[in-house]
């Protein structure tokens, strides 16, 4: 069973189970390496910085982490929305959401994408196991006071 990518950078070839395609070369990479000024990219672009792989128009939101002015994956627009065919619809702002901080929500660049890069302090969000508990407790309080109502000596 294969998942997730090698980086495609020789050096570090660590498995990446999120791995980011350069803009450029389209090989795939870490989130330590996917610029194309971290891996020494053969296919160049003429557009320099975090905004090479975004269309006129947008822009690339920054990291929310302090002190980190890396892009994110994200991307908002003051055109409209592109449909498939490259049409716009309605005149409404396109943005691409990117990954998020299951925690705290928040837009982070591919290095500080987890909760503990980027020191999150919000707390996990409760898995389908500890929900289903919840309710089985609620269930439970509800049947014991619907039997203390009904029998009150009964205790």
């Amino acid at each position: 069973m294969n998942v997730g990518n090698h980086c495609h950078l020789a050096s570090c070839n660590s498995l990446s189970f999120l791995p980011i395609s350069c803009q450029n070369c389209q090989e795939k990479f870490c989130e330590s390496h996917y610029l194309p000024e971290h891996h020494q990219c053969t296919d160049p672009s003429p557009l320099a910085g975090s905004q090479r792989d975004v269309r006129p128009g947008e822009t690339r939101l920054p990291c929310q982490k302090n002190g980190c002015n890396k892009p994110t994956l994200n991307v908002a627009s003051t055109d409209s929305i592109r449909t498939s065919g490259g049409d716009t619809a309605g005149g409404i702002p396109f943005t691409h959401s990117g990954p998020r901080c299951e925690r705290c929500g928040c837009s982070f660049c591919p290095l500080h994408r987890s909760p503990t890069s980027h020191g999150c302090t919000a707390k996990p969000p409760r898995t389908e196991g500890q929900l289903r508990m919840d309710a089985a407790a609620e269930r439970k309080a509800k049947a014991k006071a619907i039997l203390a109502k009904n029998f009150p000596k009964r205790q």
